[in-house]
Protein backbone atom coordinates (compact mmCIF):
# COMPACT_ATOMS: atom_id res chain seq x y z
CA UNK A 1 0.00 0.00 0.00
CA UNK A 2 1.07 3.60 -0.46
CA UNK A 3 0.14 6.68 1.57
CA UNK A 4 0.66 10.10 0.02
CA UNK A 5 -0.19 13.21 2.04
CA UNK A 6 -2.03 15.93 0.16
CA UNK A 7 -1.82 19.70 0.86
CA UNK A 8 -4.31 20.96 3.42
CA UNK A 9 -7.36 22.33 1.67
CA UNK A 10 -7.83 25.21 4.12
CA UNK A 11 -4.26 26.42 3.69
CA UNK A 12 -4.45 26.35 -0.10
CA UNK A 13 -7.71 28.27 -0.24
CA UNK A 14 -6.55 30.81 2.33
CA UNK A 15 -3.32 31.52 0.45
CA UNK A 16 -5.15 31.90 -2.86
CA UNK A 17 -7.68 34.36 -1.43
CA UNK A 18 -5.04 36.34 0.44
CA UNK A 19 -3.04 36.76 -2.76
CA UNK A 20 -6.09 37.95 -4.67
CA UNK A 21 -7.07 40.50 -2.01
CA UNK A 22 -3.48 41.74 -1.70
CA UNK A 23 -3.35 42.47 -5.42
CA UNK A 24 -6.58 44.46 -5.11
CA UNK A 25 -4.95 46.69 -2.48
CA UNK A 26 -7.03 45.60 0.53
CA UNK A 27 -5.29 46.45 3.84
CA UNK A 28 -7.60 44.39 6.09
CA UNK A 29 -6.40 41.01 7.27
CA UNK A 30 -8.56 38.48 5.35
CA UNK A 31 -10.41 35.70 7.13
CA UNK A 32 -9.08 32.34 5.90
CA UNK A 33 -11.60 30.54 3.69
CA UNK A 34 -12.90 27.41 5.38
CA UNK A 35 -11.67 28.44 8.82
CA UNK A 36 -15.16 28.13 10.26
CA UNK A 37 -15.77 24.58 9.05
CA UNK A 38 -12.40 22.99 8.16
CA UNK A 39 -9.94 22.92 11.06
CA UNK A 40 -6.22 23.10 10.33
CA UNK A 41 -5.92 19.72 12.02
CA UNK A 42 -7.64 18.05 9.06
CA UNK A 43 -5.24 16.56 6.51
CA UNK A 44 -5.87 14.80 3.22
CA UNK A 45 -3.99 11.72 1.98
CA UNK A 46 -4.13 9.18 -0.84
CA UNK A 47 -3.87 5.45 -0.28
CA UNK A 48 -3.15 2.85 -2.98
CA UNK A 49 -4.48 -0.61 -2.11
CA UNK A 50 -1.75 -3.24 -2.39
CA UNK A 51 -1.90 -6.70 -3.96
CA UNK A 52 -2.09 -8.40 -0.55
CA UNK A 53 -5.23 -6.37 0.25
CA UNK A 54 -7.23 -7.38 -2.84
CA UNK A 55 -8.67 -10.85 -3.51
CA UNK A 56 -9.46 -11.64 -7.17
CA UNK A 57 -11.44 -14.71 -8.25
CA UNK A 58 -13.30 -15.29 -11.53
CA UNK A 59 -16.00 -17.88 -12.19
CA UNK A 60 -19.49 -18.60 -13.54
CA UNK A 61 -22.47 -17.00 -11.76
CA UNK A 62 -25.69 -18.79 -10.91
CA UNK A 63 -27.40 -17.14 -13.85
CA UNK A 64 -28.96 -18.29 -17.12
CA UNK A 65 -29.49 -16.44 -20.40
CA UNK A 66 -33.26 -16.93 -20.22
CA UNK A 67 -35.82 -14.31 -21.22
CA UNK A 68 -36.74 -13.76 -17.56
CA UNK A 69 -33.09 -12.98 -16.76
CA UNK A 70 -32.74 -10.22 -19.32
CA UNK A 71 -31.79 -12.27 -22.37
CA UNK A 72 -33.36 -11.30 -25.69
CA UNK A 73 -31.20 -13.30 -28.08
CA UNK A 74 -30.45 -16.94 -28.84
CA UNK A 75 -26.97 -18.02 -29.93
CA UNK A 76 -26.09 -21.27 -31.68
CA UNK A 77 -23.00 -22.71 -33.33
CA UNK A 78 -19.35 -23.47 -32.68
CA UNK A 79 -16.01 -21.90 -33.51
CA UNK A 80 -12.53 -23.32 -34.09
CA UNK A 81 -11.27 -22.21 -30.65
CA UNK A 82 -13.81 -24.49 -28.93
CA UNK A 83 -16.52 -21.92 -28.19
CA UNK A 84 -19.89 -23.69 -28.46
CA UNK A 85 -23.49 -22.55 -27.99
CA UNK A 86 -26.86 -24.36 -28.12
CA UNK A 87 -30.17 -22.47 -28.30
CA UNK A 88 -33.36 -23.28 -26.38
CA UNK A 89 -36.95 -22.31 -27.31
CA UNK A 90 -40.19 -23.03 -25.42
CA UNK A 91 -43.78 -22.82 -26.67
CA UNK A 92 -46.09 -21.62 -23.91
CA UNK A 93 -49.43 -21.81 -25.77
CA UNK A 94 -51.18 -25.07 -26.78
CA UNK A 95 -52.41 -26.01 -30.26
CA UNK A 96 -55.97 -27.27 -29.67
CA UNK A 97 -56.57 -28.09 -33.33
CA UNK A 98 -54.58 -31.31 -32.91
CA UNK A 99 -56.59 -32.48 -29.87
CA UNK A 100 -59.86 -34.40 -29.55
CA UNK A 101 -61.44 -37.21 -31.48
CA UNK A 102 -61.18 -35.43 -34.84
CA UNK A 103 -57.80 -33.64 -34.90
CA UNK A 104 -56.68 -31.63 -37.91
CA UNK A 105 -54.09 -33.20 -40.19
CA UNK A 106 -50.70 -31.49 -40.26
CA UNK A 107 -49.29 -31.10 -43.76
CA UNK A 108 -46.13 -29.06 -43.00
CA UNK A 109 -44.20 -27.55 -40.08
CA UNK A 110 -41.42 -24.97 -40.23
CA UNK A 111 -39.30 -23.03 -37.75
CA UNK A 112 -39.17 -19.27 -38.40
CA UNK A 113 -36.74 -16.84 -36.76
CA UNK A 114 -35.14 -13.43 -37.27
CA UNK A 115 -31.35 -13.34 -37.46
CA UNK A 116 -29.20 -10.69 -35.76
CA UNK A 117 -25.82 -9.43 -37.04
CA UNK A 118 -23.59 -10.81 -34.25
CA UNK A 119 -21.14 -13.56 -35.28
CA UNK A 120 -18.15 -15.06 -33.44
CA UNK A 121 -15.50 -17.28 -35.03
CA UNK A 122 -14.41 -17.61 -38.65
CA UNK A 123 -15.77 -14.39 -40.15
CA UNK A 124 -14.49 -15.29 -43.62
CA UNK A 125 -16.76 -18.33 -44.06
CA UNK A 126 -19.50 -17.65 -41.44
CA UNK A 127 -20.79 -21.20 -41.91
CA UNK A 128 -23.69 -22.12 -39.59
CA UNK A 129 -24.56 -25.75 -38.98
CA UNK A 130 -27.20 -26.82 -36.44
CA UNK A 131 -30.01 -29.32 -35.86
CA UNK A 132 -33.47 -28.62 -34.46
CA UNK A 133 -34.19 -31.23 -31.74
CA UNK A 134 -36.82 -31.78 -29.04
CA UNK A 135 -35.86 -32.35 -25.39
CA UNK A 136 -37.88 -32.82 -22.21
CA UNK A 137 -36.97 -29.50 -20.63
CA UNK A 138 -39.27 -26.53 -20.09
CA UNK A 139 -38.00 -24.44 -17.18
CA UNK A 140 -35.20 -22.39 -18.73
CA UNK A 141 -34.75 -19.88 -15.89
CA UNK A 142 -32.01 -21.94 -14.27
CA UNK A 143 -30.62 -23.93 -17.21
CA UNK A 144 -26.87 -23.55 -17.69
CA UNK A 145 -24.19 -25.57 -19.41
CA UNK A 146 -23.80 -28.97 -17.77
CA UNK A 147 -22.63 -32.42 -18.94
CA UNK A 148 -26.11 -33.90 -18.31
CA UNK A 149 -27.93 -31.24 -20.35
CA UNK A 150 -25.38 -31.36 -23.18
CA UNK A 151 -25.64 -35.16 -23.32
CA UNK A 152 -29.44 -34.90 -23.50
CA UNK A 153 -29.23 -32.44 -26.40
CA UNK A 154 -26.63 -34.60 -28.19
CA UNK A 155 -28.81 -37.73 -27.96
CA UNK A 156 -32.04 -36.09 -29.17
CA UNK A 157 -33.30 -37.06 -32.65
CA UNK A 158 -33.28 -34.29 -35.26
CA UNK A 159 -36.48 -32.64 -36.51
CA UNK A 160 -34.63 -30.57 -39.10
CA UNK A 161 -31.23 -29.14 -40.04
CA UNK A 162 -29.80 -25.83 -41.21
CA UNK A 163 -26.56 -25.60 -43.16
CA UNK A 164 -25.35 -22.41 -44.79
CA UNK A 165 -24.48 -18.78 -44.19
CA UNK A 166 -27.13 -17.00 -42.15
CA UNK A 167 -27.89 -13.46 -43.34
CA UNK A 168 -27.07 -10.73 -40.86
CA UNK A 169 -30.63 -9.45 -40.54
CA UNK A 170 -33.45 -11.39 -42.20
CA UNK A 171 -36.28 -13.83 -41.55
CA UNK A 172 -35.12 -17.42 -42.02
CA UNK A 173 -37.38 -20.46 -42.33
CA UNK A 174 -36.29 -24.08 -41.76
CA UNK A 175 -38.63 -26.82 -43.00
CA UNK A 176 -38.93 -29.57 -40.39
CA UNK A 177 -39.55 -33.28 -40.91
CA UNK A 178 -43.38 -33.51 -40.83
CA UNK A 179 -43.92 -36.68 -38.78
CA UNK A 180 -41.27 -35.85 -36.16
CA UNK A 181 -42.53 -32.27 -35.83
CA UNK A 182 -46.15 -33.45 -35.56
CA UNK A 183 -45.18 -35.86 -32.78
CA UNK A 184 -43.57 -32.96 -30.93
CA UNK A 185 -46.69 -30.78 -31.37
CA UNK A 186 -48.83 -33.53 -29.84
CA UNK A 187 -46.55 -34.02 -26.83
CA UNK A 188 -44.95 -30.66 -25.86
CA UNK A 189 -47.70 -29.86 -23.32
CA UNK A 190 -50.29 -31.53 -21.11
CA UNK A 191 -53.70 -30.31 -19.98
CA UNK A 192 -54.55 -30.64 -16.29
CA UNK A 193 -58.21 -30.53 -15.22
CA UNK A 194 -59.36 -29.52 -11.75
CA UNK A 195 -62.81 -28.93 -10.28
CA UNK A 196 -63.37 -25.82 -8.18
CA UNK A 197 -66.57 -25.33 -6.18
CA UNK A 198 -67.79 -21.84 -5.27
CA UNK A 199 -71.14 -21.29 -3.52
CA UNK A 200 -72.21 -24.79 -4.43
CA UNK A 201 -71.40 -24.34 -8.12
CA UNK A 202 -68.73 -26.51 -9.71
CA UNK A 203 -66.33 -24.96 -12.22
CA UNK A 204 -63.98 -26.93 -14.45
CA UNK A 205 -60.51 -25.37 -14.71
CA UNK A 206 -58.13 -26.51 -17.43
CA UNK A 207 -54.49 -25.49 -17.11
CA UNK A 208 -51.65 -26.11 -19.57
CA UNK A 209 -48.31 -27.51 -18.45
CA UNK A 210 -45.32 -27.32 -20.82
CA UNK A 211 -43.29 -30.51 -21.02
CA UNK A 212 -40.77 -30.10 -23.83
CA UNK A 213 -38.70 -27.49 -25.61
CA UNK A 214 -36.90 -27.24 -28.91
CA UNK A 215 -33.11 -27.04 -28.86
CA UNK A 216 -30.87 -25.70 -31.60
CA UNK A 217 -27.93 -28.11 -31.48
CA UNK A 218 -24.62 -26.87 -32.86
CA UNK A 219 -22.94 -29.23 -35.33
CA UNK A 220 -19.23 -29.78 -35.92
CA UNK A 221 -19.39 -28.25 -39.40
CA UNK A 222 -20.18 -24.84 -37.94
CA UNK A 223 -17.42 -22.22 -38.06
CA UNK A 224 -19.25 -19.41 -36.23
CA UNK A 225 -21.54 -18.84 -33.29
CA UNK A 226 -24.51 -16.97 -34.77
CA UNK A 227 -27.22 -14.86 -33.16
CA UNK A 228 -30.99 -14.60 -33.59
CA UNK A 229 -33.83 -12.83 -31.84
CA UNK A 230 -35.37 -14.96 -29.12
CA UNK A 231 -38.54 -14.65 -27.13
CA UNK A 232 -38.34 -11.17 -25.69
CA UNK A 233 -40.00 -9.13 -22.96
CA UNK A 234 -39.79 -6.02 -25.16
CA UNK A 235 -42.64 -4.99 -27.41
CA UNK A 236 -41.69 -6.22 -30.89
CA UNK A 237 -43.83 -7.29 -33.81
CA UNK A 238 -44.94 -10.94 -33.73
CA UNK A 239 -43.43 -11.38 -37.19
CA UNK A 240 -39.96 -10.87 -35.66
CA UNK A 241 -40.34 -13.37 -32.83
CA UNK A 242 -39.34 -17.02 -33.29
CA UNK A 243 -42.30 -19.25 -34.15
CA UNK A 244 -43.42 -22.66 -35.38
CA UNK A 245 -45.59 -22.29 -38.46
CA UNK A 246 -48.00 -25.24 -38.67
CA UNK A 247 -49.89 -25.82 -41.92
CA UNK A 248 -53.13 -27.87 -41.65
CA UNK A 249 -54.91 -28.24 -44.99
CA UNK A 250 -56.24 -24.81 -45.90
CA UNK A 251 -55.28 -23.09 -42.62
CA UNK A 252 -52.09 -22.09 -40.85
CA UNK A 253 -51.34 -21.72 -37.13
CA UNK A 254 -48.39 -19.60 -35.99
CA UNK A 255 -47.15 -20.66 -32.55
CA UNK A 256 -44.93 -18.01 -30.98
CA UNK A 257 -42.20 -19.10 -28.59
CA UNK A 258 -42.81 -17.52 -25.20
CA UNK A 259 -39.47 -18.30 -23.51
CA UNK A 260 -35.94 -18.50 -24.91
CA UNK A 261 -32.44 -19.13 -23.60
CA UNK A 262 -29.08 -20.53 -24.66
CA UNK A 263 -26.14 -22.27 -23.05
CA UNK A 264 -22.46 -21.85 -23.87
CA UNK A 265 -19.10 -23.44 -23.25
CA UNK A 266 -16.05 -21.16 -23.44
CA UNK A 267 -12.43 -22.42 -23.71
CA UNK A 268 -11.39 -20.24 -20.78
CA UNK A 269 -9.98 -21.12 -17.37
CA UNK A 270 -11.36 -18.71 -14.76
CA UNK A 271 -10.08 -18.98 -11.22
CA UNK A 272 -7.99 -17.30 -8.56
CA UNK A 273 -6.06 -14.17 -9.60
CA UNK A 274 -7.73 -14.19 -13.03
CA UNK A 275 -9.39 -10.86 -13.73
CA UNK A 276 -11.88 -11.37 -16.56
CA UNK A 277 -15.51 -10.95 -17.65
CA UNK A 278 -17.27 -12.78 -20.49
CA UNK A 279 -20.63 -13.27 -22.13
CA UNK A 280 -22.33 -16.59 -22.72
CA UNK A 281 -21.72 -18.70 -19.65
CA UNK A 282 -21.26 -15.89 -18.41
CA UNK A 283 -18.04 -15.27 -16.45
CA UNK A 284 -17.64 -12.62 -13.76
CA UNK A 285 -14.92 -11.65 -11.29
CA UNK A 286 -15.28 -11.39 -7.52
CA UNK A 287 -13.10 -8.60 -6.10
CA UNK A 288 -12.78 -8.21 -2.34
CA UNK A 289 -10.87 -5.26 -0.92
CA UNK A 290 -9.30 -5.25 2.55
CA UNK A 291 -7.85 -1.75 3.07
CA UNK A 292 -6.16 -2.70 6.33
CA UNK A 293 -3.73 0.21 6.20
CA UNK A 294 -6.44 2.87 6.25
CA UNK A 295 -6.65 4.70 9.59
CA UNK A 296 -9.73 3.80 11.61
CA UNK A 297 -10.71 7.47 11.75
CA UNK A 298 -10.41 7.96 7.99
CA UNK A 299 -13.18 9.73 6.11
CA UNK A 300 -13.18 8.42 2.53
CA UNK A 301 -13.96 11.01 -0.12
CA UNK A 302 -13.16 9.16 -3.35
CA UNK A 303 -12.19 5.67 -4.47
CA UNK A 304 -11.23 4.97 -8.07
CA UNK A 305 -10.39 1.60 -9.63
CA UNK A 306 -8.31 1.54 -12.82
CA UNK A 307 -8.04 -1.69 -14.86
CA UNK A 308 -5.76 -2.30 -17.86
CA UNK A 309 -7.06 -4.51 -20.70
CA UNK A 310 -5.00 -7.55 -21.65
CA UNK A 311 -5.57 -7.25 -25.40
CA UNK A 312 -3.63 -10.42 -26.22
CA UNK A 313 -6.12 -12.60 -24.32
CA UNK A 314 -9.37 -10.68 -24.91
CA UNK A 315 -11.66 -11.85 -27.73
CA UNK A 316 -14.77 -10.55 -29.44
CA UNK A 317 -16.97 -11.24 -32.43
CA UNK A 318 -18.54 -8.74 -34.80
CA UNK A 319 -19.66 -6.52 -31.92
CA UNK A 320 -18.08 -3.15 -31.27
CA UNK A 321 -15.05 -3.06 -28.92
CA UNK A 322 -16.23 -3.50 -25.35
CA UNK A 323 -16.28 -0.07 -23.76
CA UNK A 324 -18.58 -0.64 -20.79
CA UNK A 325 -18.50 -2.90 -17.72
CA UNK A 326 -20.34 -2.83 -14.41
CA UNK A 327 -19.18 -3.27 -10.84
CA UNK A 328 -21.84 -4.43 -8.38
CA UNK A 329 -21.95 -4.23 -4.61
CA UNK A 330 -21.82 -7.77 -3.26
CA UNK A 331 -21.34 -9.76 -0.06
CA UNK A 332 -19.00 -12.56 0.95
CA UNK A 333 -21.36 -15.14 -0.62
CA UNK A 334 -20.52 -13.75 -4.05
CA UNK A 335 -17.22 -15.64 -3.79
CA UNK A 336 -19.18 -18.72 -4.94
CA UNK A 337 -22.33 -17.27 -6.55
CA UNK A 338 -20.73 -14.30 -8.38
CA UNK A 339 -24.04 -12.49 -7.93
CA UNK A 340 -24.57 -8.89 -6.73
CA UNK A 341 -26.53 -7.75 -3.71
CA UNK A 342 -30.23 -7.55 -4.58
CA UNK A 343 -30.36 -4.03 -3.14
CA UNK A 344 -26.78 -3.05 -3.94
CA UNK A 345 -25.45 -0.33 -6.20
CA UNK A 346 -24.31 -0.63 -9.79
CA UNK A 347 -21.20 1.34 -10.75
CA UNK A 348 -20.48 1.95 -14.42
CA UNK A 349 -16.99 1.46 -15.79
CA UNK A 350 -15.99 3.12 -19.04
CA UNK A 351 -13.07 2.61 -21.38
CA UNK A 352 -11.08 5.78 -21.83
CA UNK A 353 -10.93 7.25 -25.34
CA UNK A 354 -7.56 7.78 -27.01
CA UNK A 355 -9.02 9.99 -29.73
CA UNK A 356 -12.28 10.28 -31.68
CA UNK A 357 -11.81 6.87 -33.30
CA UNK A 358 -9.91 4.70 -30.82
CA UNK A 359 -10.10 3.53 -27.23
CA UNK A 360 -7.25 3.27 -24.77
CA UNK A 361 -6.86 -0.06 -23.02
CA UNK A 362 -7.89 1.41 -19.67
CA UNK A 363 -11.18 1.14 -17.78
CA UNK A 364 -11.95 3.50 -14.90
CA UNK A 365 -14.61 2.86 -12.25
CA UNK A 366 -15.51 5.46 -9.64
CA UNK A 367 -18.00 5.26 -6.80
CA UNK A 368 -16.43 2.61 -4.58
CA UNK A 369 -16.24 5.02 -1.64
CA UNK A 370 -19.62 4.14 0.02
CA UNK A 371 -18.81 0.41 0.21
CA UNK A 372 -15.30 1.08 1.52
CA UNK A 373 -16.68 3.55 4.06
CA UNK A 374 -19.11 0.90 5.35
CA UNK A 375 -16.24 -1.55 5.68
CA UNK A 376 -14.11 0.89 7.68
CA UNK A 377 -17.05 1.77 9.93
CA UNK A 378 -17.68 -1.92 10.64
CA UNK A 379 -14.03 -2.34 11.57
CA UNK A 380 -14.18 0.73 13.79
CA UNK A 381 -17.41 -0.38 15.45
CA UNK A 382 -16.89 -4.12 15.79
CA UNK A 383 -13.14 -4.52 15.51
CA UNK A 384 -13.50 -6.78 12.47
CA UNK A 385 -11.41 -6.82 9.34
CA UNK A 386 -12.60 -4.15 6.94
CA UNK A 387 -13.74 -5.90 3.75
CA UNK A 388 -15.64 -4.57 0.75
CA UNK A 389 -16.75 -7.22 -1.79
CA UNK A 390 -17.71 -6.43 -5.41
CA UNK A 391 -18.64 -8.33 -8.58
CA UNK A 392 -17.30 -7.20 -11.97
CA UNK A 393 -19.36 -8.12 -15.07
CA UNK A 394 -20.21 -7.20 -18.62
CA UNK A 395 -23.41 -5.21 -19.04
CA UNK A 396 -26.66 -7.21 -19.11
CA UNK A 397 -28.84 -4.69 -20.92
CA UNK A 398 -28.46 -2.21 -18.05
CA UNK A 399 -28.59 1.51 -18.68
CA UNK A 400 -29.67 1.02 -22.29
CA UNK A 401 -26.36 -0.69 -23.13
CA UNK A 402 -26.12 -3.70 -25.42
CA UNK A 403 -26.61 -6.98 -23.58
CA UNK A 404 -22.98 -8.04 -23.96
CA UNK A 405 -23.26 -10.64 -21.21
CA UNK A 406 -26.46 -12.40 -22.36
CA UNK A 407 -26.09 -11.73 -26.10
CA UNK A 408 -22.45 -12.45 -26.99
CA UNK A 409 -19.57 -14.81 -26.24
CA UNK A 410 -17.12 -11.89 -26.06
CA UNK A 411 -14.40 -11.99 -23.38
CA UNK A 412 -12.48 -9.18 -21.75
CA UNK A 413 -9.30 -9.94 -19.78
CA UNK A 414 -7.55 -7.45 -17.52
CA UNK A 415 -3.96 -7.55 -16.31
CA UNK A 416 -3.67 -8.80 -12.74
CA UNK A 417 -1.04 -8.31 -10.10
CA UNK A 418 1.10 -10.96 -11.82
CA UNK A 419 1.72 -8.77 -14.88
CA UNK A 420 5.49 -8.24 -15.36
CA UNK A 421 4.93 -4.51 -15.84
CA UNK A 422 3.72 -3.10 -12.51
CA UNK A 423 2.21 -0.12 -14.36
CA UNK A 424 -0.45 -2.53 -15.70
CA UNK A 425 -1.52 -3.83 -12.28
CA UNK A 426 -5.04 -3.06 -11.02
CA UNK A 427 -4.91 0.22 -9.11
CA UNK A 428 -7.42 1.24 -6.46
CA UNK A 429 -6.69 4.73 -5.16
CA UNK A 430 -8.50 6.04 -2.08
CA UNK A 431 -8.57 9.73 -1.19
CA UNK A 432 -9.33 10.23 2.52
CA UNK A 433 -8.96 12.73 5.30
CA UNK A 434 -8.14 12.48 8.99
CA UNK A 435 -8.35 14.92 11.85
CA UNK A 436 -5.24 14.86 14.02
CA UNK A 437 -7.02 15.65 17.26
CA UNK A 438 -9.91 13.29 16.58
CA UNK A 439 -10.60 10.76 19.38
Amino acid sequence: MLHTPLPRLGSILSLALATMLGVAGCSDEPTPVGSDYLPETVSFSSYVVGAAEMEILSGSPSLSNATSKGGTTVLVGSAADGTTAHGLLVLTDPIRALEGSNPREVTAVSLRFRTLPYRYGDLSSKQSEFDVVAIDESALDTLRWSPALVAKIAAAPSLGTYSGVLPDSAVVTITLEKDAATAFLKSYYASDTTISTTDGKADTIITTRTLKSLALRARTGSTVVASMLGATYTDVADSLRPALVVTMGDSTATLLFGVASWIADLPEQPGANTLMVAGGEPIRTFIQVRPEGLPLAATIHQARLVLHVDTARSKRGTSEPISYVVLYDADAGARTSFMPLSVGRLMSGFRQAEDTARFRDIFEINGLAPALTSAVRARRREGETAVAPFVLALGRGSGGRADQESGTVDRLYFHGFDAPDSALHPKLTIIYSTQNDAP
